[in-house]
């Protein structure tokens, strides 16, 4: 198959390729086709991300949960940056941040939203107990188990997606701004929502050192409208759905699994080589 075979809608496609598909770096329809090797690639990610919730401890699930709220808005390198900040530092365990609450404001500085996820990260270690995490996980109805998770503050949608997916629950897509506009791209009915953004400080690129490796991650830059600066964001409620049941139209083209499929964008797609060679779960042991 072409990569034409794949749109929903070839004219649209060709047409919205033309416009938006350099911001992705794709600059023609090759660019979107998805190869045996992007799977590959995407099923070892997939891999790795698992070892973090590991055999499903109460201390692994809750990192689990951590690596998720960081990831809300962020750039992978940063995300694992901080992730690791934590780890290092004795905060990558329910007891570690109950202990160390003072300290997780200045791991946490770096992350786009910090004060916002510092509190998510501290009432879910308060609150752990309460959550029914267990019970969560062991409800057959996926969906249905996402609709509990979200009940947490700060555990958006694509955040509890994610998690899930990390515990073995493969039907939910973790819905990201890559996935919106790979749909869009394709020429599915989907918009790229963005809104008025003003740049500061956390904004600019961030530079970090990690095992004597410096490296440098961009956030992903706005498009300006009628001279104002606009940057993606993300979806909720019927339109995450929407987005969610065209992932999962376009991954049965392909014959893969729909959390494969976002994963294949992401890491065909995304900067995510461009983090220093560290394991996910370095710091976790």
């Amino acid at each position: 198959m072409g990569a034409t075979d794949y749109f929903h809608d070839v004219d649209l496609a060709l047409e919205r390729i033309a416009k938006e598909g350099p911001n992705y770096g794709v600059m023609s329809p090759g660019g979107l086709l998805l190869e045996e090797s992007n799977f590959i690639a995407a099923r070892k990610f997939h891999t790795q991300e698992q070892e973090i919730v590991g055999k499903h401890t109460d201390d692994e699930l809750f990192r689990g949960l951590v690596y998720c709220i960081l990831a809300q808005m962020q750039d992978y390198g940063t995300q694992m940056y901080v992730f690791h900040k934590l780890c290092d530092n004795g905060c990558g365990t329910i007891d570690g941040v109950l202990e160390n609450r003072a300290k997780v404001p200045e791991h946490v500085q770096p992350a786009v939203y910090n004060n916002s996820k510092v509190d998510y990260i501290l009432r879910l270690a308060e609150n752990w107990d309460s959550i029914g995490i267990h019970d969560i996980l062991a409800n057959p109805d996926e969906q249905a188990a996402r609709k509990e998770l979200i009940k947490q503050k700060g555990v958006e949608v694509k955040t509890a997606s994610l998690f899930l997916r990390m515990c073995g629950m493969e039907s939910l897509v973790p819905i990201d701004s890559w996935m919106i506009g790979m749909l869009y791209l394709h020429g599915y009915p989907i918009e790229i929502e963005r809104a008025a953004t003003t740049r500061d400080k956390k904004q600019k690129p961030i530079k970090l050192y990690t095992q004597n490796q410096l490296f440098e991650d961009l956030p992903s830059q706005p498009t300006r409208v009628n001279g104002q600066k606009m940057r993606k964001r993300s979806i909720k409620g019927p339109r995450y759905l929407n987005a969610e049941a065209h992932t999962q139209d376009l991954a049965a083209k392909y014959e893969q699994p729909p959390f494969l499929l976002q994963l294949a964008f992401w890491t065909k797609h995304s900067k995510f080589t461009r983090v220093p060679k560290r394991t996910l779960f370095d710091s976790l042991h």
